[in-house]
């Protein structure tokens, strides 16, 4: 059976979440690519950058940098294939809708190839750590 994958792009970052996604992944060997807005990697490395950095290290997790114009944040699955819409609302998630035909995968495909199409890789050495802060 083939690793299972998955990718997404998030315009917010929940305190508690982004954590519990990294988790889940990597207890279940999914190869996990997001794009994060950059607001959202510059929030995320300022909070907790000794985390962040350790994550970015994962072969089995990518992250990207580029600006997410959409008000909700997306995952797309395989095995089965799927898509899942996360809402927001003002202090967490307001709902998450979940579709599976073809026409909604594809749909979601080509959100995300288009806004991966102006990412940036985000390595361990973009994350303001003390190891990499300029002296």
């Amino acid at each position: 059976m083939p690793t299972p994958t998955g990718s997404g792009g998030s315009p917010r970052a929940l305190s508690g979440y982004t954590d519990r996604v990294f988790r889940t992944a990597a207890t279940n060997d999914t190869t996990l690519e997001m794009t994060l807005a950059d607001s959202v990697f510059a929030q995320l490395s300022s909070i907790d950058p000794e985390t962040v950095a350790d994550r970015l290290q994962r072969e089995l997790f990518s992250v990207y940098s580029a600006p997410v114009d959409a008000e909700f944040g997306f995952w797309i699955g395989t095995d089965p294939d799927h898509v899942g819409l996360i809402v927001y609302a003002d202090r967490g998630i307001h709902g998450i809708v979940v579709n599976d035909t073809r026409e909604a995968v594809e749909w979601a495909t080509d959100r995300y190839a288009s806004i991966h199409r102006d990412a940036e890789e985000v390595t361990p050495a973009d994350v303001p750590t003390a190891e990499n802060e300029p002296v």
